[in-house]
């Protein structure tokens, strides 16, 4: 089932999206994330992620963490590509300490 959003429908059902089934499926994601603001695709996908566990079945303990890792790295990265490798801007930009900024990228070993 799906719910038209102006140019494209987007999947109101949990099943995940088929790149088989869609061989455009990069262009289909790059649309959700420019008509979707961030909390909407996040739901989207994490809605998605637990039906892949099947119905009452949870995903494994840690969930939280693993979120944090998925979304943390690339905007430590996306970050620092803006502002030019710059530490002090990016920790600006981020809102925390430079010092928090090094101890996240030697965490996700990112130059």
């Amino acid at each position: 089932m799906t719910e038209d959003r102006g140019q494209m429908a987007v999947p109101t059902d949990s099943s995940p999206p088929n790149p088989d089934d869609n061989p455009n499926l990069l262009s289909v994601h790059c649309h959700l994330s420019s008509s979707l603001g961030l909390a909407q695709m996040m739901t989207y996908y994490l809605e998605n992620y637990f039906a892949d566990h099947g119905k009452g079945a949870l995903p494994p303990p840690g969930l939280y963490n693993r979120v944090l890792r998925e979304i943390e790295k690339p905007l430590l990265q996306v970050v620092l590509q803006a502002v030019g490798g710059n530490q002090k801007k990016a920790a600006e930009v981020l809102g925390i300490n430079r010092n928090t900024l090094r101890k996240k990228l030697n965490e996700y070993t990112i130059d």
